[in-house]
């Protein structure tokens, strides 16, 4: 969870609505600073780690409740 609320933070400190945000295009006026903080962030999230983590909580779901967990 420390990762999501990392990427959040950079995202708000930024000033920066994540369902619109764009890496490959980001809007005009981000510094170069607050753009490799959210990068950086972003990075986590894919990081081989977090998504076995998401795979394990996945299977746990699954297994105790029976129905897919959607993000």
């Amino acid at each position: 969870m420390a990762r999501v609320t990392a990427l959040q933070t950079a995202l708000d400190d930024a000033g920066i609505d994540a369902a619109s945000y764009d890496p490959r295009h980001p809007p005009t006026g981000l510094s170069a600073e607050d753009r490799d903080l959210i990068r950086g962030a972003a990075a986590q999230l894919a990081a081989t780690d977090t998504q076995q983590a998401l795979a394990n909580v996945q299977q746990e779901v699954l297994d105790v409740c029976h129905t897919p967990l959607q993000l």
